[in-house]
């Protein structure tokens, strides 16, 4: 700090690069927390302007930046940083009553706390996406001058204060500093109490999404069952209506609460390593039963210069490409849907998301279908959104689609946008930024961001390695969920224990040897955590625990890792899911 205090050049403010090393969770926090901060900065602030002698409101306004500057430093925000500091110094003599609390220290304060308040927000900006800053930046660098001016020495703008005599004890500006705290405090009440609501929030979705997922676990699972069962063509018919439907609802359970997510801001967004064409064939593969024997070419066209080994969220990214394709196939009876993908030129200083090489990508996801009115393309992407009631009653949907795929592709650091006339079908185009895959960062870039010694594994791979003969545990306090999984590992010709409570998978594991175990997260008594906890504590730290959970929660996801658990599996899922996971965690190693 001393080193800081001592400098002479003018500081020039520049756009940081924000170090994203350091975790977007702790600069969240940090950005949270300094808001909240300059709350109580304001409030201060205007005590002082009615009562420049209340060194109560002083001291603490000088607290206020105190605490500001020692968290922006040990994060290395150096504009923050030097703000809070100079001003700080500042106040400092306020509160000792060196210099008075009037005319350009006044100003000075309101312009540093306006300043820190932009600051803190283009923080936020940038921490949501991925390091990229689209608003202009301000030049910081006058103001701090301007309060070193002051605070290094007397100014003939400043008055410095006269020795006075006040009375010990007096209460100074009792009633105005009384009602701010009031208002303070109700601000505080109402801050305190949307929070709570938000908290209820997240929890009701996370409950409804398990209960949902669970129920819909045993719906799909059984009718997957019963489809490799002799069946008349009427029944064969009537199933596959089931499984249709029921996929279809879980779409709209999905869409439900990716759009609560996002609107709760707890959309997370990874930097793993991943093949762009295997994603868009993976795509096509998923999306090509729904085109329902419709006269459609479905396919994709990657130009030779983009270089598929990419680094970013393909979760996300797979997500927006699969609901707008989808969304294409909806709209068109005939004709053709592609997705094309081709480099685009970056503009100077665009992007800051990725410290090594990158390349910005256009996807358009092209169709042939019945075109939207100029005068409907701008609420596409608004939430519970359709072009018409027809619309909903003919082709379906929640109308969440399109706005989950603008929140991701945003929250991506990207931007998204239609270009379509009735009749001549539609393009919907977004543009992306990914980093560029080197030799040797891959592996430690997926162990840091992914499961426990995965491995992404292809389809193909997936149907031709056997799985027969590997002994698994399934621990899980739902019965039709465990005659379920008793008929997929039946099916993989797997030999399996099937237990309803965590202290009976530790008393098995006691007696006998598996390969891989598979537990419910949700169970009475122990729960799959705890369950975990026990069982490495006991000293079976190898043994691979993957989570059976229907809440699609990130903090969930993260707390099975940390407690030992190897993945996790999110219901409903297929026999193909359990299947991958075995090979993944037994028949590789």
């Amino acid at each position: 700090m001393e080193k800081m205090h001592n400098q002479k050049a003018t500081f020039k403010s520049l756009t940081p690069a924000l170090d994203l090393s350091q975790g977007t969770e702790m600069l969240s926090e940090f950005t949270s927390e300094a808001l909240n901060l300059l709350i109580d900065a304001e409030n201060y602030f205007h005590t002082l302007e009615k009562f420049p002698v209340d060194q109560g409101a002083a001291a603490n306004l000088f607290k206020i930046f105190h605490t500001i500057k020692g968290l922006s430093g040990f994060l290395n925000l150096e504009d923050i940083q030097l703000l809070s500091w100079e001003t700080e110094k500042m106040l400092d003599l306020v509160r000792k009553e060196k210099i008075e609390f009037q005319g350009d220290v006044v100003l000075l304060t309101s312009r540093a706390i306006n300043s820190l308040r932009k600051l803190l927000l283009l923080l936020d900006e940038q921490i949501a996406n991925r390091g990229r800053l689209n608003s202009s930046y301000p030049d910081v660098g006058p103001l701090i001058e301007e309060l070193k001016n002051i605070s290094g020495g007397p100014s003939p703008a400043v008055k410095h204060v006269p020795r006075r005599n006040i009375r010990p004890g007096a209460v100074v500006g009792h009633g105005l500093e009384q009602r701010l705290i009031s208002e303070r405090d109700e601000a505080f009440r109402l801050k305190d109490q949307a929070e709570r609501i938000s908290k209820m929030k997240s929890e009701y979705l996370a409950s409804m999404s398990h209960e949902i997922r669970t129920l819909m676990n045993s719906i799909l699972g059984f009718s997957n069952v019963l489809q490799n069962s002799a069946l008349s063509e009427k029944q064969r018919e009537q199933l596959n209506n089931i499984v249709m439907s029921g996929k279809l609802l879980l779409e709209i359970v999905n869409d439900i609460l990716d759009f609560s997510k996002s609107e709760m801001g707890k959309l997370k967004f990874e930097a793993i390593d991943f093949e762009l064409k295997s994603l868009l064939e993976n795509v096509i593969k998923i999306v090509q039963p729904r085109l329902q024997n419709k006269p459609v070419q479905l396919s994709f066209q990657v130009q030779e210069q983009v270089d598929s080994n990419l680094i970013g969220d393909p979760t996300r990214l797979q997500q927006v490409l699969m609901n707008l394709v989808d969304n294409a196939i909806k709209f068109t009876e005939k004709g053709a849907v592609t997705i094309f993908v081709d480099r685009e030129d970056k503009k100077e200083g665009q992007d800051l998301s990725w410290a090594g090489p990158s390349q910005t990508l256009r996807f358009i996801v092209q169709d042939t279908g019945i075109g939207i009115p100029k005068n409907k393309q701008s609420i596409l992407f608004e939430s519970f959104t359709q072009m018409e009631k027809s619309t909903a009653r003919l082709y379906g949907g929640s109308g969440l689609g399109l706005s989950i795929c603008r929140s991701y592709v945003e929250g991506m650091g990207g931007e998204i946008w239609i270009e379509s006339q009735p009749g001549q079908g539609s393009q919907f185009i977004f543009v992306l930024t990914f980093g560029i895959r080197r030799d040797g960062e891959a592996a430690a870039a997926n162990q840091k961001n992914s499961e426990k010694g995965s491995e992404k594994i292809s389809r193909d791979e997936i149907e031709q390695i056997s799985c027969a003969g590997a002994k698994v545990l399934v621990v899980d306090d739902s019965t039709p969920n465990l005659e379920l999984m008793q008929a997929y590992f039946e099916t993989l010709g797997c030999l399996g224990d099937y237990v309803a409570s965590g202290q009976e998978a530790i008393e098995r594991l006691k007696k006998n040897q598996y390969d891989i175990c598979f537990m419910d997260l949700q169970m009475p008594d122990l729960d799959g955590m705890e369950t975990t906890k026990i069982i490495r504590k006991e000293g079976n730290r190898d043994l691979p625990i993957i989570a059976l959970t229907a809440a699609d929660a990130d903090e969930e996801k993260e707390a099975c890792l940390k407690v030992g658990m190897h993945g996790y599996l999110l219901k409903p899922f297929e026999v193909l899911d359990l299947k991958e996971k075995i090979i993944q965690y037994v028949r590789r190693k």
